[in-house]
């Protein structure tokens, strides 16, 4: 399969591009490690105090930011299944 970019478009993008058209949208065993694989890591070295305590919070924070990002990520494909192209999310 061929794409047209532009000279912005990175090679993330064309992959993304050709793992959409050629699944049905079912996620597979490597999107599942992939998406956890960062959170697992920062964990696993929050909790061996990798670094030192001096980077104990930074491993928690990226744990955090990890999941914060997965899961916002998946509510806003699951609203997008749900309502289609004419949804807007207002928050007050």
């Amino acid at each position: 399969m061929v794409y047209a970019c532009s000279p912005k478009t990175s090679l993330v993008t064309i992959f993304s591009l050709q793992a959409m058209t050629e699944k049905s949208g079912r996620r597979g065993l490597g999107s599942v490690l992939g998406s956890g694989a960062v959170g697992v890591l920062c964990a696993f070295a929050a909790i061996t105090r990798l670094g030192g305590w001096e980077w104990e919070g930074l491993w928690k924070l990226g744990f955090l930011t990890s999941f914060c990002t997965k899961l916002s990520d998946t509510i806003s494909s699951e609203i997008g299944k749900a309502y289609g192209k004419t949804t807007s999310v207002h928050l007050l």
